[in-house]
């Protein structure tokens, strides 16, 4: 169980970039994880405890989800082979 809300980042783009939504990452602080087992949604479990991808980021659970571009990985892979920045 996840004793948080849901937050929505967002980045801002150049206005010359164009781009589209390909999937979402669900991030949980391992702070706001209230039982032994990690978090999930979809029934899938997030991936982690890992450490934070920059300075000062805590130590999180993750989820990525690719609903909007097909991932040959899979729908929850972490990455995808498919896409590049």
């Amino acid at each position: 169980m996840i004793g948080a809300g849901i937050t929505l980042a967002t980045a801002s783009l150049p206005l010359e970039v164009t781009a589209a939504l390909a999937g979402v990452e669900y991030l949980v602080f391992e702070d706001d994880v209230t039982t032994d087992d990690p978090p999930s949604l979809f029934g899938q479990e997030f991936d982690g405890p890992m450490a934070g991808h920059a300075p000062g980021m805590p130590v999180h659970y993750d989820l990525h989800v690719w609903f909007w571009h097909d991932n040959p990985n899979g729908l929850f892979a972490p990455f995808n082979p498919a896409l590049s920045c």
